[in-house]
């Protein structure tokens, strides 16, 4: 008998107990993470070297947007709020 795979399933992913999921995943596309509990963000986004917080998925550079990440510009880690452009917040 074939071995059916996971992903063909509907609700196969419990979500009511602890679970590991060995393996690296690589995603082609960004990763949304929808928000369920504040209404101030859409979401997360990762996508490069960033991790968003979105106020709408289609527009990242909004103002009041924030991001956590690796600014190539400065070749540092660096925690970001978007006004006209991205900014440092100082922590």
């Amino acid at each position: 008998m074939d071995k059916i795979l996971a992903k063909q399933i509907e609700g196969v992913v419990d979500t009511t107990s602890a679970q590991v999921i060995e393996g690296v995943k690589s995603f082609s596309d960004p990763l949304h993470v929808l928000n369920m509990q504040d209404r101030n963000f859409a979401g997360m986004r990762i996508d490069g070297l960033f991790i968003y917080w979105l106020r709408d998925f289609q527009q990242l550079d909004d103002v009041g947007n924030i991001r956590l990440g690796f600014d190539p510009r400065t070749g540092s880690f660096a925690l970001q709020q978007f006004t006209k452009q991205w900014e440092n917040l100082a922590l």
